[in-house]
């Protein structure tokens, strides 16, 4: 770890009392089991170059989180102890970090032309939905992304149930491909970007289903 990450590190923890209540914004945007712990990992990835740390600087970073914090943790969490803590901040990890990748997707998307596939849809929040699920791909480009109903909704400005539905549909399309299924209210799906790639009948079967399951839904 460099030693202006460290120092940022260093005051994230000092500093992370204060720093809850303007967090607290943000206490629906993940489920987890520990509010403490969800709001130090949603503070930690807004530090410049923490993409850097590897997981052994990652697990020590957490310790000393936790050895100055661990009252205020256990208060919420009265039967943790740092093994378990650990590996709850492995499973929120990934998907806490991608998350401040879809706003510089978004910014791609809107700034530069839209893939091929976008332009056969007259809806220009279906045509943007597909070029943000485009931008996220090239981020990082052997990795799944994940998107939710949820935030689709909020970047696009429609309901919920329609960007889940629009997701769907793109699935439908052969766009996107789902890598792995979300479960309500706890995390969201991820996805490859496929592009103009065909898809079985039985993956169009697939997709139609899970359209009528969120119409079903609404």
């Amino acid at each position: 770890m460099n030693a202006k990450l460290r120092e940022d590190v260093d005051v994230l923890i000092e500093e992370f009392d204060a720093r809850t209540a303007v967090l607290e914004k943000e206490k629906n945007e993940y489920v987890c089991e520990n509010k403490q712990l969800m709001l130090f990992l949603v503070s930690l990835k807004q530090l410049s170059k923490i993409d850097s740390l590897s997981a052994e600087e990652f697990n020590e970073v957490l310790f000393k989180w936790y050895s100055k914090h661990k009252q205020a943790v256990l208060d919420i969490w009265e039967d943790v102890d740092f093994d378990l803590l650990s590996l709850e901040a492995d499973r929120l990890w990934p998907t806490i970090r991608k998350h401040s990748y879809v706003d510089q997707a978004m910014d791609m998307a809107k700034q530069s032309a839209f893939p091929p596939e976008a332009e056969q849809f007259p809806s220009p929040k279906l045509k943007l939905l597909v070029a943000l699920c485009y931008q996220m791909q090239q981020i990082s480009p052997e990795e799944p992304f994940f998107l939710s109903g949820r935030i689709v909704g909020e970047k696009l400005k429609c309901t919920q149930p329609t960007a889940s539905r629009m997701l769907s549909g793109l699935v439908f399309k052969g766009i996107i491909s789902v890598d792995q299924k979300g479960v309500r209210g706890k995390n969201a799906s991820t996805y490859f970007y496929v592009g103009q790639e065909t898809k079985s009948e039985k993956d169009k079967a697939e997709a139609m289903q899970e359209i009528l399951k969120n119409e079903a839904s609404k």
